[in-house]
């Protein structure tokens, strides 16, 4: 069970009261931490109806603004997730909301409730006091159910004084919070139960600022203090944290129909790439997410394995007609070889795609001529005379003299992999003399670089 606390301590607030906070150019970092998915479904959030006999200073009008405040909570959440979404997936994110009766309680409704909010007066424990506005317990009691308790009574300057000193001491007074400071406060809990971690800068003053309300904060999850009456709203950020946690059916499960149309596209503008007389290629990818994912503001991850079996990260943004493209270009020290490509997008997965990048190696035909048995060979190969050993000692012999570059060749394929048909065809056709040299060693080069046959 993990609890967060929205915590108030007053002595540090006053310590910060002197300073001037810097301007909006000073720089810091920011922590924000999520959680993780709490629900697979939409989930119901239930409050247990305030009583006039849990509190004597609770007045109906108390009640009232309690049970407004939450519900209003409630649905700040549910209208910020569903603000940009199509109307046939708003449903996606619904919260609903239910107010538990005392009757409700004896019945055991709450069993269906995902998260309950407690409105209590102030904590039971003494060391919490003044200084907790609201706490949220995930997975309370290992029961699945995420708790949050809101202490409701407003904290003032209570004074005392002995013979020789007056004391000026926080202490709980007689009304409740105002309900901008009540919204607010069951706004943030709800958040930390949805799956959201506070939202924190490294310096202690931008916080500060932050919880006093002098600087507006860039997140519902930024720590506030008693002293910040203001009504702070759901910000993007905090829309765009909750929707990476989640996926393109909101809080329902996602299924595998929905896995496979994430995207209708995904693809690469042509199979190979050449590098040549320190000229550098342009690889352009380009893809369509479909109407059911498309989610405005989400960017498509993209890993890219490279041949040596590193990955590498690139984003793509989806602009509103739901279409994505990304260029990466080339150049004389790119990795030669088999690259693969796949795509994620709200938790929807691309089918994986591949490209190759060749080094165009051919030099000086006029030196380096390719001999007539290897055309010869190329021939019978095609035609399926030749085994495939015999036809690699025909490419060591190019290696070896260097007509194509590469550092060496067993004399050997991999047993895992074929060779492409097309590979063979080229063969044929430069044995018929319909395809140049070029061409069919740029398929033996194909061979080399993805290790069909072994370089070692």
């Amino acid at each position: 069970m993990k609890s967060v606390k929205l915590l108030i301590i007053i002595l540090v607030i006053g310590f910060f009261l002197s300073m001037n906070f810097v301007n909006n150019s000073f720089a810091y970092n920011v922590e924000y931490p999520i959680y993780g998915k709490q629900f697979l479904k939409n989930p119901l959030v239930c409050t247990y109806e305030p009583t006039l006999q849990q509190d004597p200073y609770l007045k109906q009008w108390g009640v009232d603004r309690l049970s407004e405040s939450t519900r209003l909570a409630v649905q700040d959440w549910q209208s910020a997730l569903q603000q940009y979404e199509k109307r046939e997936a708003r449903d996606n994110w619904r919260i609903d909301y239910k107010v538990l009766s005392e009757k409700d309680r004896e019945s055991n409704l709450q069993k269906d409730c995902n998260v309950i909010i407690q409105l209590n007066s102030i904590p039971l424990e003494q060391n919490e006091w003044y200084r907790t506005l609201g706490v949220t317990y995930t997975n309370y009691n290992n029961t699945g159910v995420n708790l949050i308790k809101i202490y409701y009574r407003d904290v003032k300057i209570c004074q005392t004084r002995d013979e020789h000193y007056i004391y000026n001491n926080p202490c709980y007074g007689e009304d409740i919070l105002i309900s901008e400071k009540l919204r607010t406060t069951i706004t943030h809990e709800i958040g930390h139960a949805l799956g959201l971690g506070h939202y924190q800068a490294d310096d202690p003053r931008v916080n500060v600022a932050w919880a006093k309300g002098g600087v507006d904060a860039p997140s519902i999850m930024a720590v506030f203090s008693q002293e910040n009456s203001k009504l702070m709203k759901i910000k993007p950020i905090d829309i765009e944290k909750i929707k990476s946690i989640y996926t393109p059916n909101g809080f329902k499960a996602i299924s595998e129909s929905l896995v496979s149309k994430t995207f209708e596209s995904f693809s690469v503008d042509k199979p190979e790439y050449h590098i040549k007389n320190d000229m550098a290629d342009m690889i352009t990818i380009t893809g369509i997410v479909t109407n059911e994912a498309f989610s405005r503001g989400q960017n498509v991850l993209i890993t890219q394995t490279f041949p040596d079996g590193h990955n590498e990260e690139l984003k793509a943004r989806v602009n509103d007609s739901q279409i994505f493209s990304i260029q990466i270009r080339l150049n004389p020290d790119t990795q030669k070889g088999q690259y693969y490509l796949k795509a994620d997008y709200m938790n929807g997965h691309s089918d994986e795609i591949s490209f190759s990048v060749l080094d165009d190696t051919v030099h000086n035909y006029s030196e380096h001529r390719i001999p007539d048995w290897i055309k010869q060979n190329a021939k019978w190969w095609s035609e399926g005379n030749l085994d495939d050993q015999t036809f690699v000692s025909g490419i060591q012999f190019l290696v070896k003299n260097q007509i194509i570059k590469v550092s060496s060749v067993s004399q050997s394929t991999d047993k895992n992999n074929t060779i492409p048909k097309w590979v063979k065809n080229n063969a044929g056709w430069w044995s018929e003399g319909q395809i140049s040299e070029d061409d069919f060693l740029r398929g033996i080069q194909y061979l080399t670089l993805n290790r069909i046959i072994k370089v070692n």
